[in-house]
């Protein structure tokens, strides 16, 4: 089986790197920090402020800094991902990492560099806008915007939990151990476990 596999926000703590970032930037002493930039409410980072109306300035900035490379990655992703490698399964990282115009090289290499560090393991990798062009039996995902295109286009996808995500319906893992069981114990052959709209 082709798995999809999303980086930020399933696989990395993009809101945890950002949230460092930012609050360094601005100088937010550490204890405040959660209170500051509080979980995001929406993928759009409105309560956030100042970011959510600079947010490509301050994506930007973190990205030339590091922040694809030094991102933490999610609790559990590393075991999970080996786990289904060894069963046979078919990784394909899907990321839409290119936000700025002049950085592909830096997102590329950070990225190989943050996979690499965290022994994520993976046969191909795709820097795509629209992932639904990319195919996959199961996609692994946490922005809305991605989620609704896959379920429009009758593909499967697990949701991975995110406040952000909370209007969405459908098949939906709260950590890397639930997509484990999804994918290792359903019968996803079939869509009855895959919505579609």
């Amino acid at each position: 089986m082709i798995i999809g596999v999303d980086l930020d926000g399933c696989t990395g703590d993009y809101v945890g790197a950002l949230r460092k970032f930012v609050s360094d930037n601005l100088g937010i002493p550490e204890e405040d920090r959660l209170t500051t930039f509080p979980v995001p409410s929406d993928y759009n980072f409105t309560n956030w402020p100042h970011v959510s109306t600079e947010f490509v300035k301050y994506h930007s900035e973190a990205v030339a800094m590091g922040l694809y490379r030094d991102m933490d990655v999610m609790p559990g992703a590393s075991d999970t991902l080996w786990k289904l490698n060894n069963e046979g399964h078919h990784l394909r990282v899907i990321t839409s990492r290119f936000v700025q115009h002049g950085q592909n090289f830096r997102v590329v290499s950070s990225t190989g560099e943050w996979l690499d560090k965290h022994d994520l393991p993976y046969r191909d990798i795709m820097f795509v806008r629209d992932k639904v062009d990319v195919f996959a039996d199961v996609y692994i995902d946490d922005s809305p915007d991605n989620i609704l295109n896959f379920q429009k286009a009758g593909r499967r996808v697990i949701i991975f939990d995110a406040p952000y995500n909370q209007g969405m319906v459908g098949l939906r893992a709260y950590n890397w151990d639930d997509v484990y069981y999804y994918l290792s114990e359903l019968n996803v052959e079939t869509n009855k476990w895959f919505p579609t709209v």
